[in-house]
């Protein structure tokens, strides 16, 4: 297929989630989380591809059905990620990606364009943001990069923590990490992964007095600037890959 600027954002999502089991279909506010992940990728600039990427697996078909009306839907590996993503760009002829996963409703368009101007300024391997609130943002890459990671490393299982086969092979590949302007840099947790994320998130929604699609990320900082209640509700919730006991795991299977 022809796409005029080559790049073109990938949404990962499945019904599969250990902590929250099919939360791609939670409600917030009047929509599915997946939802408002979708239609805030949507309002990107300049960006026409926004693909919905899930699996071949029984259990996810209900997102091919939710979906398929109104997004691109492209099923493929349910446990190799990396070469799901592969497999979207090759169909698409995407030279440059944006991955973002679809338990961020939240995504930000702002960080997002940001990232990608950045990315096609210093065209780096891999773009990403250096600091900012958890669910707001993904990561631009070269699809050229992911080949040959794909193509050097033995074990794939890891593969949906894709920035570690950069962060840890820096002598490889050229990064660029991004400083946020003070309007878009908060330390908040805006991300699907448990009951209280879930809890947090309609609560906003609730307390905006709008839409959940209509919310910008800059409403969202200042509702939560505001209420520090809503805040707390699961702002004790780490992220995994934040655990140094995971971070020496997962180096042992990224390094190559």
């Amino acid at each position: 297929m022809n796409n005029k600027r080559n790049i073109g954002i990938v949404v990962m999502s499945r019904m599969g989630s250990s902590r929250l089991p099919g939360k791609a279909l939670k409600k917030i506010g009047n929509y599915y989380s997946l939802e408002l992940c979708l239609l805030n990728c949507k309002k990107i600039k300049k960006i026409k591809n926004v693909i919905l990427a899930t699996t071949n697996l029984k259990k996810d078909k209900i997102l091919v059905r939710k979906f398929n009306k109104k997004y691109n839907i492209f099923k493929g590996e349910s446990k190799n990620v990396l070469k799901r993503i592969l497999d979207v760009c090759k169909k698409y002829d995407f030279k440059d990606v944006v991955r973002v996963t679809g338990d961020c409703p939240f995504i930000s368009p702002e960080i997002i364009e940001l990232l990608i101007k950045n990315h096609k300024k210093e065209k780096s391997d891999i773009t990403m943001i250096k600091k900012s609130a958890v669910g707001t943002y993904g990561e631009v890459y070269k699809v050229e990069a992911l080949r040959e990671i794909i193509a050097n490393i033995k074990n794939t299982d890891y593969s949906e923590y894709l920035p570690y086969y950069f962060i840890n092979n820096k002598e490889r590949f050229s990064m660029k990490k991004v400083n946020l302007p003070p309007s878009l840099l908060r330390n908040y947790r805006i991300t699907l992964d448990y009951k209280k994320d879930l809890l947090m998130l309609n609560e906003l929604v609730n307390k905006s007095g709008k839409k959940a699609k209509d919310l910008t990320t800059k409403n969202i900082f200042k509702i939560l600037d505001q209420n520090p209640n809503i805040v707390k509700i699961n702002s004790r919730l780490k992220l995994k890959y934040m655990n140094k006991d995971f971070q020496k795991k997962i180096k042992n299977f990224t390094k190559f």
